[in-house]
């Protein structure tokens, strides 16, 4: 869906073409031994079950920034994107099977 994990723990080239095709903000967000978002990989703090997202705060911190640290952003520009590339549920599930 166009997220990414925090950029400290992507290459520094991948990082670069991300947000030169556009996306300055689908990063993770790390705050070291407080708080990981979702898609952080650090697994030595504890994460919390949100996509990075400015106006979301846990414990006085925002587990976003406007600009940088946004997947929640990501996730609702690409959702409309991403529908039309499955059937219809009341189609899909007609038979019970997808």
């Amino acid at each position: 869906m166009g997220g990414n994990h925090t950029r400290s723990q992507l290459n520094p080239a991948d990082v670069s073409a991300i947000v030169a095709n556009g996306f300055p903000d689908p990063f993770a967000k790390l705050v070291p031994g407080t708080f990981a978002s979702i898609m952080s990989i650090d697994f030595g703090t504890p994460r919390r079950l949100y996509f990075s997202n400015p106006n979301v705060v846990v414990n006085g911190v925002t587990t976003g920034n406007s600009g940088t640290e946004n997947n929640a952003r990501i996730v609702d520009l690409l959702t409309p994107v991403m529908e039309d590339y499955e059937d219809r549920p009341d189609a899909v599930f007609a038979n019970g099977f997808q």
